[in-house]
């Protein structure tokens, strides 16, 4: 397997730069019912949902931002590997990337690259 796809595997480069976003907490005032509430504690979870939307609006929107660069990442490692290999644009590329994924995702993109050269003689 080649060194360069592995040194790139692990200087990171396949991989998304920021964290997984971290989801808000919902505050526990709003688990209590309306009735449950007083007219302070009622303004106080009025303001608290509020903070709470804002939160949660802005992980879901940090969530597909984090789940496009972690798609433009596996598309980059995919043509690493094709260019790698030489199958770049051949017809069955794909074919030998999910077949090596499927063998090799849980041990992560190092596995998939060694089945990814295991496979690629088939189609050559």
């Amino acid at each position: 397997m080649s060194d360069d796809i592995q040194t790139r595997i692990r200087n990171g480069e396949f991989k998304p730069k920021a964290p997984y976003p971290v989801s808000p907490e919902k505050p526990a005032i709003l688990a209590r019912t309306i009735g449950d509430l007083d007219g302070d504690e009622f303004a106080v979870a009025q303001a608290a949902w509020g903070r709470f939307r804002s939160a949660e609006i802005a992980y879901k929107e940090a969530v597909k931002a984090y789940s496009a660069e972690a798609g433009a990442c596996e598309n980059a490692f995919v043509a690493a590997l094709a260019e790698y290999h030489g199958v770049t644009g051949h017809p069955k590329a794909g074919m030998v990337y999910m077949k090596a994924y499927e063998h090799g995702h849980s041990a992560g993109h190092s596995e998939v690259a060694n089945y990814y050269a295991d496979f690629v003689d088939l189609i050559k």
